[in-house]
């Protein structure tokens, strides 16, 4: 199977440069830091002059970050993790190897905001997510050593406290 990607404009089924690499791992950190569709389409190459719709942000999210890069992040996830066991250590932070496929899809950056999204009452998009996540942790649960369960369990709890300071302030 052949896959093709556009980048920034150039002809298509030509070999990406390194350049355009750098431009794709770019709007992948954008996409994982919660910026808009806008915002990573302009890093993947778009004149702002001639952006009305987000054609190669949306490629890059529901295609290559939906599709391919979670089978593959949950192909190295597992894969790590059996490595671990098999050689009798613990990975040094478990909860970052069983979100990895899930940050991505969802284009989340830490194992806290996979936890935040997943235990929040009210559910956000995306950048909503990072916007809020910011506000409602403000200190994040350590990750050193600890399960997405455990640290999921901490999200939820910081939540439910905040809340209730906030019904009694």
């Amino acid at each position: 199977m052949k896959v093709q990607w556009q980048v920034s404009g150039t002809k298509q089924g030509s070999p990406p440069t390194n350049a355009e690499f750098d431009r794709l791992a770019n709007a992948l950190l954008f996409w994982l830091g919660g910026r808009p569709y806008r915002e990573i389409e302009l890093e993947l190459g778009t004149d702002s002059a001639k952006l009305e719709c987000c054609w190669r942000a949306r490629d890059l999210v529901l295609k290559l970050a939906n599709r391919r890069l979670y089978l593959i992040l949950s192909a190295i996830g597992g894969t790590a993790s059996q490595l671990y066991i098999s050689r009798g250590v613990s990975p040094p932070q478990p909860s970052v190897l069983e979100t990895l496929a899930v940050a991505i899809r969802k284009g989340f950056d830490t194992p806290q905001k996979v936890a935040y999204d997943q235990v929040s009452k009210i559910k956000r998009p995306r950048i909503g997510v990072h916007i809020n996540f910011a506000q409602d942790v403000p200190k994040p649960p350590e990750l050193e050593g600890q399960s997405y369960e455990i640290v999921r369990d901490r999200v939820e709890t910081r939540l439910m406290f905040a809340a209730i300071t906030n019904v009694i302030e």
